[in-house]
């Protein structure tokens, strides 16, 4: 009942000046959204990356050409909503098509094909494996084959003379020749949390070894003052854009 739901609310702690009714209905309201957006992109846009929702159609971002983002952003969430029938289905089905999403000649951001596919694999993977969670009895670690799958795909994006990655790399092929050599600062730090953990969780050390020479490689070409250029050749470790700031791109 809802007194009976309310009540568990209750139990937990309630954002400041909100009452147990309250924080329930947002939850609703949050559940719903979830739904309305989960639902429309799987009838409309699955396997694209994302869901127009103006024009009701799926379309591939210039970013990862297909690698189904949306349906990786969503999995965790179907976590935290604890809606475990979709949440075996969802993994069920990576472990059976996910690689061939993967072995395809497309060039993709290394910046956002890793914080958005790789990391949702190896959160994914922890959560399924969690047996208080009791997301997925039986599972036998699918996720985490496919996160090695795609930290490999990526790692090729690193062999530089510096260490600091190409922005974009092809899936199959690795850096495409004439690739430009200008990279986003943040590329070459944002694997730091994946790639150690995705070592960790596979045994192989190759990951964390590549994470640890780029963070290493920006520090060193910090300024007097700490501060860090937005873009640098990753060939010659030289920065191309000096200026620095707290903001996305």
């Amino acid at each position: 009942s809802v007194p009976g739901v309310a009540a568990g609310v209750a139990a937990r702690e309630t954002p400041r000046g909100m009452s147990a009714e309250e924080a329930l209905a947002n939850r609703e309201l949050v559940r719903d959204m979830f739904y309305h957006s989960y639902d429309n992109y799987m009838a409309h846009a699955f396997p694209r990356d994302e869901l127009r929702p103006i024009a009701c159609k799926g379309h591939d971002t210039h970013n990862c050409h297909g690698c189904m983002l949306t349906f990786y952003d969503a999995l965790d969430t179907l976590a935290v909503l604890e809606n475990r029938t979709e949440f075996r289905r969802v993994v069920d089905w990576l472990a059976l098509n996910g690689a061939a999403t993967f072995n395809r000649e497309v060039t993709v951001s290394v910046f956002e094909t890793n914080i958005r596919v790789l990391g949702s694999l190896i959160s994914n993977h922890l959560l399924a494996e969690d047996p208080d969670l009791k997301l997925y009895p039986g599972y036998k670690g699918e996720l985490l084959t496919l996160a090695v799958d795609v930290g490999t795909r990526l790692l090729r994006a690193y062999n530089t003379p510096t260490g600091l990655p190409f922005g974009s790399v092809d899936l199959s092929l690795g850096p495409r020749f004439g690739e430009t050599p200008v990279s986003a600062t943040a590329t070459g730090g944002t694997v730091l949390l994946e790639f150690i953990l995705l070592s960790k969780l596979s045994g192989d050390k190759k990951f964390a070894r590549a994470a640890e020479r780029a963070t290493k490689a920006l520090w060193e070409r910090r300024s007097s003052i700490g501060l860090l250029g937005s873009h640098v050749n990753v060939e010659t470790g030289e920065w191309v854009y000096f200026d620095s700031g707290i903001g996305g791109g």
